[in-house]
């Protein structure tokens, strides 16, 4: 299965999103992805925060999306360039998906990404640990 050129040209450009937390939480914003190399993009992330308290916050982050014949290889942009996920990927008719594990710390977070190539894709974050606990839903649409 290769995937590198459609998913790189898929995720390319700019896209919205709407992100769920299972403790109330909720985000928006946009994305862009820049291509910094043949199969390398920049994640670009800029939006709010709601939290359940009331207070809104400004949110940012970056990543490097390394995409390779059968894999995706996250990592985070601020950290020097540290690997946050490796994500093995599935192929069917539809879409491309494949989920991931991380350990920072103590905690655990496991994944679940869903790209529909239709215009939009899925994020889906489990995390558990001494220090956190949640469940995050994130859905882009292509702008």
């Amino acid at each position: 299965m290769i995937v590198i050129q459609p998913l790189t040209k898929y995720l390319l450009g700019h896209w919205s999103f709407t992100r769920k937390f299972n403790n109330g939480n909720f985000g928006n914003g946009i994305v862009e992805f820049k291509n910094t190399n043949i199969n390398e993009l920049e994640y670009i992330e800029n939006g709010t925060l709601a939290i359940v308290d009331g207070k809104l916050l400004n949110a940012s982050k970056k990543y490097i999306y390394m995409i390779f014949n059968e894999k995706l290889e996250i990592y985070f942009f601020e950290n020097n360039k540290s690997l946050f996920q490796t994500i093995k990927f599935e192929k069917n008719n539809r879409s491309v998906q494949g989920t991931g594990f991380h350990k920072c710390g103590k905690d655990n977070y496991k994944s679940k990404y869903d790209f529909n190539l239709d215009g939009k894709f899925q994020i889906k974050h489990t995390v558990w640990g001494p220090k956190k606990n949640y469940t995050s839903i994130t859905k882009f649409t292509k702008q």
